[in-house]
């Protein structure tokens, strides 16, 4: 499988643009299924309406090498993408041999992203071609400086995106779920597993919902140990819910996600995955049925 954004994925000036142009189309969301690794709870910025919950995060902790080199032995091959986030990553002390070190650590990996704020970015510009996609976000009157030295770059696997406060990030006091059913189920985060800290979590979002609601994170995750599968398999599917009620991000539960199999032509098939003991393989996009 070709890489999306690497030097190997382009000859000339004009394939790299076809390639920018058809990976930052907004009807296309890379969604596969995936682990995302938060490797520090650090940050340089303190947005109040972080949707991960940064700020209020007390115990706030940084992975070691080892400990990212575990998760990649206990996980590698039961998932299509690697994220690396946090936090903001290039935070951490070790960042350099984390990146330099993820194509051997998660060798059946298809392909890796990182998500940043870009505060250190330019300091590994020359490593940073082992991501595939860099979500850079800019937070104007934030990180205006940073963001915008970035750009100046032309990094081909870099992908820019500015969060208008009012109209991107949503109001974490808010609780638009709360009188739904079924919310995991049609939900597309379910197909973005996280490792925050030492747990395992069964979406992207359950460890910061736990946080700003001030709810006991271990009833919606599991340690990441041998038997984490028939852990996170066993998990209490009416507890998830509950904390689904809770999430900020506004689920529409009037229909489910579908997976993109044939992106050129435009095919869509709907799933209805539910992960039974192992994690369901899905190596394509995901966006949501328009209804």
């Amino acid at each position: 499988m070709k890489k999306w954004f690497t030097e190997e994925s382009y000859t000339t000036e004009a394939e790299k643009q076809a390639l920018q142009q058809k990976y930052k189309d907004k009807d296309i969301i890379w969604n596969y299924v995936k682990l995302e690794i938060a490797i520090t709870d650090y940050c340089n910025l303190a947005c109040p309406n972080c949707s991960q919950a940064v700020p209020l995060i007390k115990n706030k902790q940084t992975m070691s090498l080892s400990h990212i080199k575990n998760i990649a032995k206990l996980t590698d091959g039961h998932f299509d993408i690697i994220k690396i986030s946090g936090g903001e990553p290039t935070m951490h002390p070790q960042f350099r041999e984390i990146t330099e070190s993820l194509h051997s650590m998660f060798p059946k990996a298809k392909g890796f992203e990182m998500a940043t704020n870009g505060f250190k970015l330019l300091e590994y510009k020359d490593i940073i071609h082992n991501f595939d996609w860099i979500c850079l976000s800019n937070y104007p009157g934030l990180n205006d400086k940073e963001y915008n030295e970035i750009l100046k770059q032309n990094f081909p696997n870099v992908y820019p995106e500015e969060k208008i406060i009012e109209r991107d990030l949503v109001d974490i006091k808010i609780l638009p779920n709360i009188d739904k059913q079924n919310i995991f189920e049609h939900c597309s985060l379910k197909y973005i597993y996280k490792v925050t800290q030492d747990r395992l979590y069964p979406c992207c979002m359950l460890f910061a919902v736990s946080v700003m609601r001030t709810l006991d994170r271990t009833k919606v995750s599991t340690k990441l140990d041998e038997e984490w599968k028939i852990n996170l398999f066993n998990l209490d599917k009416q507890t998830i819910e509950q904390y689904c009620r809770l999430c900020p991000y506004n689920i529409n539960t009037s229909s489910y996600p579908v997976m993109i199999t044939e992106l050129d032509q435009g095919k869509v098939r709907e799933i209805y995955p539910f992960h039974k003991g192992d994690i369901a393989k899905a190596n394509y996009g995901i966006k949501q049925k328009e209804t």
